[in-house]
């Protein structure tokens, strides 16, 4: 297993609104700290589905921290999915599939599709 980032959700901003109205710079630097505070377990398997499928890890930490899309999957899982050109000029669907129930959330699996319109909204 391995942890790519850390997190302690028990911190909140001392008004989430106030930042929003006042400083969009502020919003943004607080986002920025959430998403660095994450926390995610990538299974041995991920990490060899990821090598073999050619799915960076920069692409994984950006969907697990901002997916377009969170929709159910099997079994109580969640599948985070964005649509992400992976340097071909190509869009493809990356889909991570986690065990969202555990702490620290656990990725199952990830892979990347071109049917987009198959998985869109769907688990």
């Amino acid at each position: 297993m391995s942890i790519i980032e850390s997190q302690d959700s028990s911190e909140n901003p001392e008004d989430l609104t106030e930042i929003q109205q006042n400083d969009d710079e502020a919003l943004a630097q607080w986002q920025e700290e959430q998403l660095e505070e994450t926390e995610y377990i990538l299974k041995d398997h991920v990490l060899q589905e990821m090598e073999k499928r050619d799915i960076p890890p920069e692409l994984v930490k950006s969907v697990l921290n901002n997916p377009e899309q969170i929709v159910s999957g099997y079994n109580n899982r969640k599948v985070y999915q964005s649509r992400l050109d992976f340097g071909d000029g190509k869009e493809y669907l990356l889909r991570l599939i986690v065990e969202s129930n555990r702490e620290p959330i656990e990725v199952i699996t990830a892979y990347r599709t071109s049917k987009i319109d198959k998985y869109w909204g769907k688990p």
